[in-house]
């Protein structure tokens, strides 16, 4: 596999393909068969206008990812609901899913949709790097066991809290976010800026474990930690700290959302490994107009 090879953006056309995007799902999350989006699925949505896009590689023509959504409804209307999206583990990280979703995106825009919303685990350091950081997502809303119990690996074991990431896909901080060179503050640039820490956390071994300070009074943009990598304590069999920073997080982040704070970024450390949820007390007309937000 070669290091800058491009990979394919491209709608699934054959059945094969189809059956190429489950094997994705087993390969991507560990998922359980039980679990899986089926074929049938995929091919039916694809041809009563939802969207199933394939990210391929070149060199082999192999389906090693793919994004899959259709028209959902609510109070304001039509938009565009993203179920499930999957990379195989070697082409992880490598800005495969940033690509895909612009795809979405595009496909989005051509039926004339102007939102679109899917759900993801903000304790997931990647995932809220690239929902929130990359794509400009913001968070308005979470959803305690959004799913129930799930058993594949990624999952499995702990609450499956999630929030709902909502993308407005024309808006001006769509643009410059999607389109932005420059990186997300840091924990200790915000801090300078007055930033106010809600929840952090203390050594626990190799890990951590989570520590609730609370929301002060008069805060106006406020930090909330989350573990550096989930997997790393699955590795060490600490699904009880796991569940620990699910309990707090779900605590904070409730509490920021119900006096009116939006979750708009991830505040990384790489040296320390650190990585804190970004939020400012805002209306959603002055976070979507400001690009960027800080």
């Amino acid at each position: 596999m070669a290091e800058r090879e491009e990979v394919i953006i491209r709608p699934l056309v054959r059945y094969e393909e189809f059956e190429e995007a489950v094997k994705v799902q087993e390969l991507a999350w560990g998922m359980p068969e039980i679990e899986r989006v089926p074929t049938h699925v995929l091919i039916a949505a694809a041809r009563n206008g939802g969207v199933v896009l394939g990210a391929f590689e070149p060199s082999s023509g192999r389906l090693i990812g793919f994004v899959f959504g259709f028209t959902g409804l609510g109070p304001e209307g039509p938009y565009h609901y993203s179920h499930m999206m999957g990379i195989v583990p070697e082409w992880q990280g490598r800005g495969v899913g940033f690509r895909l979703k612009l795809a979405q995106r595009e496909a989005a825009l051509s039926r004339g949709l102007r939102l679109m919303r899917w759900t993801f685990d903000p304790l997931q350091r990647g995932n809220s790097r690239l929902n929130l950081g990359k794509l400009g997502v913001v968070i308005r809303t979470y959803v305690r066991s959004y799913y129930g119990e799930m058993l594949d690996e990624v999952n499995r074991g702990i609450p499956s809290d999630r929030v709902v990431a909502e993308w407005f896909l024309d808006s001006e901080r769509v643009r410059a976010v999607t389109s932005a060179k420059r990186p997300s503050p840091t924990p200790s640039e915000l801090l300078d800026r007055g930033a106010v820490v809600c929840l952090d956390s203390l050594p626990e071994g190799s890990l951590r474990r989570p520590r609730v300070l609370g929301v002060r009074s008069g805060a106006e943009l406020a930090l909330v930690e989350i573990p550096w990598s989930v997997s790393e304590y699955r590795k060490e069999g600490r699904l009880d700290l796991l569940r620990e920073w699910r309990s707090a997080t779900a605590e904070v982040f409730e509490r920021l959302i119900r006096l009116g704070f939006v979750d708009v970024d991830l505040a990384q450390d790489r040296r320390r490994r650190r990585c804190f949820h970004v939020f400012v007390r805002a209306s959603l007309e002055e976070v979507l107009s400001r690009a960027p937000w800080w």
